[in-house]
């Protein structure tokens, strides 16, 4: 059977001329798909890099974004310290000023995180360590081209501080301000936060004997009692009460467990004072959430309240 099946096959051949046929039109059926295949190559290349290129566009372009400063916001009890804010609120980066500063933020983990937790863990680091007297001032100041968040900003510190301090049972006062930027960067080259700078600045006015360097430790409600002190010794009126004011605005204040809301006009014979706004607080109602009309201080000639740079 397997010899009859293979006999009736011998018969079958194919001539040179089909076979070359055959094989030509083999290789034109393959250069057609290597053809193909080399043409569509290059366009799936293309299409993967201009994928990659849009990826990494948008990862520098999230980066760039996420890490450009656009606020800064200076606390001082007597730990002195500076946080760093992107557009969207949140601590890219902090430093201190003194010694306590560092031992503060060498306690907190806050990057990353928003400016009203933020600020409510260093406060409450700042207790934990025994700065947080009953008599304790604490002193914020905002720095930012943007006007409707400078507002914001401060609001929103002082009722994050302010619920901080009703937590801790704290009679300590909370004032916070918006400052300039050349303020800021000048305070900035003396290695001081903003607020203490200003406060030393005043303090210069009426001591020609003191300087930046001997009161750089010192806190800011030392550095204010001195300043009365020297107005009172040469006849200048001063407030009842702490000599301590921003420059002239408006502003909103914490005290007794209120927030009052005020305005008064600044100075306009001092070049570096502007509109600003400034908080004090004291412990009164549980966390001071009621509100109330108030007056805030302001920059008035001849008392010797105002900061000059503040806004």
């Amino acid at each position: 059977m397997k010899n009859r099946i293979q006999n009736a096959f011998d018969d079958i051949r194919a001539d040179d001329a089909l076979l070359a046929a055959t094989a030509a039109s083999l290789r034109e059926e393959r250069a057609r798909r290597e053809g193909r295949r080399n043409r569509t190559r290059p366009l799936r290349l293309a299409g993967a890099l201009a994928a990659m290129l849009v990826l990494v566009v948008g990862i520098f372009g999230y980066r760039g974004f996420y890490y450009t400063a656009a606020a800064y916001v200076s606390i001082d009890v007597n730990p002195s310290l500076e946080l760093t804010l992107n557009r969207l609120d949140k601590v890219i980066a902090s430093a201190a000023y003194n010694a306590d500063g560092e031992s503060v933020l060498q306690q907190v983990d806050i990057t990353g995180r928003r400016y009203e937790e933020a600020a409510t863990m260093l406060l409450a680091e700042m207790e934990r360590q025994g700065y947080m007297a009953q008599d304790a001032l604490v002193t914020m100041t905002v720095q930012t081209a943007d006007s409707e968040a400078e507002q914001r900003l401060c609001n929103s510190l002082l009722q994050s501080a302010g619920a901080q301090i009703g937590v801790q049972q704290s009679t300590a006062e909370i004032e916070v301000f918006p400052v300039t930027q050349e303020v800021r960067e000048t305070a900035r080259g003396c290695h001081m936060s903003t607020a203490k700078y200003l406060a030393i600045q005043e303090l210069l006015e009426v001591d020609e004997t003191a300087t930046l360097e001997e009161h750089s430790d010192s806190t800011i409600r030392q550095i204010r009692q001195q300043t009365q002190a020297h107005r009172q010794g040469q006849g200048h009126e001063t407030e009842a009460g702490d000599s301590h004011a921003s420059a002239a605005g408006q502003g909103n204040g914490y005290h007794g467990g209120q927030v009052r809301e005020g305005s008064e006009e600044g100075d306009s014979r001092d070049p570096t004072a502007g509109q600003g706004s400034e908080h004090h607080g004291e412990q009164g109602q549980s966390q001071g959430q009621s509100q109330g009309q108030g007056q805030s201080q302001g920059h008035r000639e001849g008392e010797g309240h105002g900061y000059r740079g503040g806004r």
